[in-house]
């Protein structure tokens, strides 16, 4: 064992890539003359690159709602146990959670459980656990707050308001805000005068995007095509189908309209280039809202996921921006109001030159709010104060409400 390693735990693509940035960041902020630590876990093609011993490739296994997880429950139960294995093998310093709420959470309280074992046992192993990029139980499933606050010693956030909702409830929680990480990678793109007029105002370009997993872009294409088609019956436009992987529409081939063109992966560039975003719901609306590109939001589920999820959401709003807004600045189209019909007139509106500006200054405060660029390294120089240099809470920042500069 060495008691200088570090676990991460990251699950898809985009925890993944938040994960690898963080690792990287540890490594260079790390205090001098301190063994640089080892990184094992599970993650995804971004962490390994990084040089994180993977026991597994998470973002492989792709699955949204509660009957997704049920179908694939016994292989998430053989990787949960064979980490929470490795973790007790190797005895970590430090165990970092990133996102991926139901693993991640449970994950925390099996080693809190193994750790009280072992200690009855004369063991001293007792790992720091932090949580980077917190799950959202401010909008669903706030029970997940009380196991955060008994099982996690340090929780780091990358939404502003987040600090306060937890010292409302849970004051010795130790909650800071290091801003958004995507600040870092589209600070020098964002540009809102591209929400006002758009590069070619008499001819619009619009970015499709379906969603990163397949049940998404099998729910969600063929309404954006549907779209596509209707809108152009209105006024032409022309349109970019942005997925992640080629294989996802392969099925939906023959009904892509002519004139569509198809990216695979690189978001971003395709969204520098657009006027007008039509969205599922996800981390991809921060990204339109960073670029300052008028988007409208979708999502639809299964009929009975639909149903508990409804139960379970206590906010008003679905699109981060319009949650960090506090009002719907992105029109969210959900489940039965989600039809051709509804998509063409909300992206006919956002193409009014008044709308656009409107929208412009809204994102441009939204994108102030969440901080300057270097969130992952703010992130890193907590991680290291923790396992480094406090014994206890006592030596973390003590502001939680903004950014260290």
């Amino acid at each position: 064992m060495r008691h200088g390693d570090i676990m991460v735990l990251a699950g898809e693509p985009s925890g993944d890539a938040l994960a690898a940035e963080l690792v990287t960041e540890i490594r260079k902020t790390a205090p001098a003359g301190q063994r640089i630590p080892e990184f094992f876990g599970i993650g995804g093609p971004r962490l390994a690159q990084t040089g994180v011993a993977l026991l597994e490739d998470m973002t492989r296994i792709s699955v949204f709602g509660i009957l997704g997880i049920i179908g694939k429950f016994f292989r998430f139960r053989n990787i949960f146990l064979r980490a929470l294995a490795e973790a007790e093998r190797r005895q970590p310093r430090c165990i970092v959670l990133v996102d991926y709420g139901g693993f991640n959470l449970c994950f925390a309280q099996a080693i809190r459980r193994r750790v009280r074992r072992r200690n009855r046992a004369f063991s001293n192993w007792n790992p720091r656990i932090v949580y980077y990029v917190l799950p959202q139980v401010w909008a669903s499933r706030r029970r997940r707050a009380e196991i955060l606050a008994a099982t996690v010693d340090l929780a780091i956030s990358i939404f502003p308001f987040e600090p306060q909702w937890y010292d409302r409830r849970y004051p010795e929680f130790p909650v800071r805000y290091v801003g958004d990480p995507m600040a870092t990678r589209f600070a020098a793109r964002f540009r809102p005068d591209r929400a006002l007029t758009g590069p070619s105002p008499a001819l619009p370009s619009i970015v499709l995007l379906p969603g990163s997993r397949q049940k998404e872009v099998d729910r969600h294409l063929p309404l954006l095509l549907q779209t596509v088609e209707l809108l152009r019956k209105t006024r032409p436009c022309r349109a970019t189908l942005v997925v992640t992987d080629r294989n996802q529409i392969r099925r939906f081939a023959p009904a892509i309209p002519a004139g569509v063109r198809l990216q695979i992966g690189e978001t971003a560039q395709a969204l520098s280039d657009s006027s007008l975003a039509i969205a599922a719901s996800g981390a991809v609306t921060r990204e339109c809202a960073y670029l300052g590109i008028p988007t409208v939001v979708i999502y639809k589920l299964p009929w009975l996921e639909f149903q508990i999820a409804k139960r379970l959401i206590h906010v008003p709003h679905i699109a981060m921006p319009n949650i960090l807004a506090g009002e719907e600045i992105y029109p969210e189209l959900i489940q039965d109001r989600a039809h051709p019909e509804a998509l063409v007139r909300e992206a006919l509106h956002l193409l009014e030159p008044g709308n656009r500006k409107r929208i412009r200054t809204a994102l441009a405060k939204i994108k102030c709010s969440l901080g300057p660029p270097g969130a992952s390294k703010r992130a890193a120089r907590l991680i290291n104060e923790l396992i480094f240099h406090s014994s206890s809470h006592c030596g973390l920042p003590a502001d939680p409400n903004a950014p260290p500069t």
